[in-house]
């Protein structure tokens, strides 16, 4: 099964990349007078709303269909939902490029609302991951999917600012990543159809009862409620932080957005060394809900330390341990809620997981203006607030296990 680890691995990285690729693009296109979208005239805060709209778009779509996704692909198998998903979105790409193009910006929200599906994958491919991995690989592969979304996401901006400017081309044009974006998924197509197997295998006599959401999670352990709790709130606080202390950045440190975009690289660099090299053989090792414990808190005080130390130098420092805290908290979110599901309902529960990330993804850039707005150091104190509640939380279903493990010596 290593082909079909390194296909989905390969994918993951594809559908990120496409996703990174326009993701720096909607500020310079709302807030250029000279583009179309939106009149000269229209104000700062309208055209913040919209940034905040075209960016949760997308993984607000991914929470809102990760669960019916998983759910359906315990029944019908991984391959062909995840294969509908690339090729639904090589098609939304393609419509967001006639969008940007024809400077209609109803369409382009349309488009990034439909561009949720193809990047609600994620739960698919965690399941698949879940389907072919042993109890001691299984943290490896889950490590190895976050560092293909974390290498997308941060490859995709750099080659999405050189593709839109005049670097390599005559003029510039912000219709261009949208279109590679799009061949980008179409690769990813083509590698599924031809060398990923099913990786679900199902009997003909089995069958899966296919629940909502709320049913699901009605039935669900406590336990596994207050991890999925956690993994929103986890989310939200680190992408609350990550997005909105560039603000603070610029105003501290005078950065300028070629440096600031350096500084983005550099932490980059860190999740995703981080999430490849140490998550694998440390999940092998250590129970995950004792790696979410300790990790919620580092990266929680972690953020905080800027409070305290914020020099230019000591930053540097700073910043790669908070993005080496955050590349092993998803890999290890992600290996405790999958150890809480049976092998039949793990597209079920990891379509679950997926969405409480997309939640946590999609509700940070409609919050966090509001609160940059008030002072430049909120998102430091809020984005650790939310990660410090997450902490709480894994610590009390790490207890509670701990005390249902020896209830069952004692029996």
């Amino acid at each position: 099964m290593k082909r079909a680890i390194f296909v989905l691995v390969f994918v993951a990285f594809l559908d990120a990349a496409g996703l990174g690729l326009v993701f720096p693009l909607f500020a310079s296109m709302l807030f250029d007078p000279d583009c179309a979208l939106l009149r000269p005239e229209t104000s700062d805060t309208v055209r913040g709303i919209w940034l905040g709209a075209l960016i949760s778009a997308a993984p607000t779509t991914q929470m809102l269909v990760s669960s019916s996704l998983g759910s359906l692909s315990d029944r019908i198998g991984r391959k062909p939902l995840i294969l509908s998903c690339l090729l639904f979105g090589t098609v939304a790409y393609l419509f967001a490029a006639y969008a940007v193009h024809t400077e209609n910006l109803l369409g382009l929200l349309f488009s990034r609302i439909c561009i949720g599906i193809p990047f609600a994958t994620f739960g698919l491919t965690n399941a698949a991951i879940s389907d072919i991995s042993t109890d001691e690989g299984k943290g490896r592969g889950f490590a190895w999917i976050n560092s293909a979304y974390g290498s997308g996401l941060a490859i995709g901006p750099l080659l999405g600012g050189v593709l839109a400017g005049n670097l390599l081309f005559a003029e510039e044009s912000f219709v261009r990543p949208f279109i590679i974006s799009s061949m980008l998924l179409a690769i990813a197509v083509l590698f599924v159809i031809y060398w990923l197997p099913e990786t679900r295998k199902l009997s003909e006599e089995e069958a899966i009862e296919e629940d909502s959401l709320l049913k699901e999670l009605k039935r669900a352990d406590t336990k596994l409620i207050f991890l999925l709790l956690g993994t929103f709130l986890f989310t939200f606080g680190w992408v609350f932080y990550i997005e909105m202390i560039p603000v603070w950045w610029m105003s501290r440190y005078d950065l300028d957005p070629c440096e600031v975009g350096i500084l983005f690289g550099f932490g980059s660099l860190w999740f995703v060394l981080t999430s490849t090299f140490v998550a694998g053989p440390l999940l092998k090792r250590i129970n995950p809900l004792v790696l979410f414990e300790a990790f919620a808190l580092f990266l929680c005080l972690s953020i905080w330390i800027v409070f305290v130390i914020d020099a230019p130098i000591a930053y540097l420092f700073e910043i790669a341990v908070q993005n080496m805290a955050a590349g092993l908290l998803f890999p290890v979110t992600a290996m405790a809620v999958s150890n809480m599901a049976s092998a039949d309902h793990q597209g079920k529960i990891m379509g679950i997981y997926a969405a409480a990330e997309g939640l946590g993804f999609g509700l940070s850039p409609i919050s966090s203006g509001l609160f940059i707005g008030i002072h430049l150091m909120a998102p430091i104190a809020i984005g650790g607030l939310f990660v410090l509640i997450a902490f709480i939380l894994a610590h009390v279903v790490r207890r509670r296990e701990s005390l249902a493990l020896i209830r069952e010596k004692v029996e």
